[in-house]
């Protein structure tokens, strides 16, 4: 996300780089993620913590090869 944000972004004031930075967050947490089984973040907390009521989450790392 930093590479193509400076790519596309390279002459901003600090103003308009902080929202953009912001609009690029919030688009991170509405679309879904291959990572999280193809849910939003939000839904992937929801799912995890409904099933664990202490809130704590198990994540399994999982590395592609080749």
């Amino acid at each position: 996300m930093r590479n193509e944000f400076l790519n596309q972004n390279v002459s901003l004031s600090m103003h308009d780089a902080r929202r953009t930075v912001e609009a690029c967050r919030q688009d991170t947490q509405r679309r879904p993620h291959s990572s999280l089984g193809w849910l939003t973040p939000k839904e992937f907390r929801e799912k995890n913590t409904s099933c664990n009521p202490l809130g704590t989450t198990n994540l399994q790392v999982v590395y592609a090869v080749g």
